[in-house]
């Protein structure tokens, strides 16, 4: 039966998975229930991507990736263990993904089915018939016992004992259990990424860059090239451009055309979430420039003595470039980033929503027809 330290175990799982993206089951803890929040996919989207695209998508093919070229070159730091270890990623990652589909069809009912086994327990209480334990006589183990049931009292955890005088092994080993795993996984995952460096992700990564000629090995900096960055920043800057501009057009061209509210709120969220990374991701790159110019300056300024004096530090510190980040296609630059493009960009998104604007005008006929169908 249920008791006050499983319910305890229970809600403190929930609360430390609170900084998790939502899922649509919850706990209520006034009421020790589950919670079912029935709203549409779209509210949990974040969620089933990271399911379904980065731990099965990403993290499957980078584990398939990874075991198939162990056996026909195996690589020197890993061996038998680290391959096994990634089949059952792969296979947890199916569970993962069966488990997301289960809440997202069934989920409602298997909390009505929860809940309604609890208000069961409940209701047996009236008729409950209390028996007496037999306790082990260990005077050393009972004051240690009392010593942790009077900590557990002043954190305000439920008491470690029943009610008949036994003690709730059921509560401590849940407890205990969805406790220690947290911490495991705080420490595990910053451990095998940055100390072992035995994560999955990392083998399609440096085969990915040992076929570009990149020697990832001597210098951290050589993660991003110079062309490469390039040329993912060209793509990066011509999407966002796309995408923010197409979305400001859906957003304006689909406010008074029917459409259900939770459809409609896709447009203007991704359009607000894609501003706001291109705000944290453009001045990012443009005062790599900016900073590395302030800093040379500052330096040449603080070269002690005349003109005359300390003239090969001078002419050292004139000759030295501030770093850059270009725009490209594969050695071509188009252009590089500095103050004046962040206002360039978005005047250029927003002339291409006026431009989408004036050139595709649906009826609200088609728009209707649209919308009825994904009803």
């Amino acid at each position: 039966m249920p008791t006050p330290l499983i319910f305890y175990g229970i809600d403190y799982s929930f609360r430390l998975n609170s900084y998790l993206w939502k899922t649509p089951i919850g706990w209520d803890r006034k009421r020790d229930r589950m919670t079912y929040d029935n709203s549409p996919p779209v509210k949990y989207f974040w969620w089933y991507f990271l399911v379904y695209v980065v731990f099965n998508g990403v993290g499957g093919a980078s584990c398939v990736y990874t075991i198939y070229w162990q056996y026909y070159s195996p690589r020197k730091e890993l061996n038998i263990s680290h391959s096994i270890q990634y089949a059952l990623q792969i296979s947890a990652g199916g569970l993962a993904a069966g488990i997301t589909l289960v809440v997202m069809i069934f989920g409602q009912h298997a909390v009505q089915v929860v809940n309604g086994v609890l208000d069961f327990h409940d209701l047996m209480k009236i008729y409950e018939i209390t028996e007496e334990k037999i306790q082990v006589v260990n005077e050393k183990l009972n004051k240690r016992l009392a010593v942790v049931d009077r900590l557990f009292r002043r954190a305000r955890i439920p008491s470690i004992f029943l009610p008949d005088g036994g003690l709730d092994w059921a509560g401590m080993i849940l407890l205990a259990g969805l406790t220690v795993l947290h911490v495991v996984v705080l420490v595990i995952v910053p451990t095998t990424v940055l100390i072992l460096r035995i994560d999955v992700y990392r083998w399609p990564l440096e085969d990915m860059w040992s076929y570009l000629n990149v020697d990832y090995e001597t210098n951290p900096v050589v993660f991003l090239p110079e062309k490469q960055m390039a040329t993912q920043t060209f793509f990066m800057m011509t999407s966002g451009l796309f995408f923010c501009a197409a979305l400001n057009f859906a957003t304006i061209r689909f406010l008074d055309f029917g459409m259900p509210p939770l459809y409609y709120a896709i447009w203007p969220f991704f359009a607000i979430l894609l501003i706001l990374m291109i705000l944290s991701l453009l001045p990012v790159a443009i005062n790599v420039y900016e900073n590395s110019a302030n800093i040379l300056t500052i330096w040449g300024h603080s070269i002690p003595g005349g003109r005359k004096e300390n003239a090969w530090l001078r002419k050292k510190l004139r000759s030295i470039r501030a770093p850059r980040v270009y725009s490209g296609f594969v050695g071509f630059y188009f252009y590089k980033l500095d103050a004046s493009v962040l206002t360039t960009y978005f005047m250029s998104i927003q002339d291409w929503t006026i431009n989408f604007l004036m050139t595709f005008h649906p009826s609200a006929e088609e728009i209707n027809a649209l919308t009825y169908g994904w009803q």
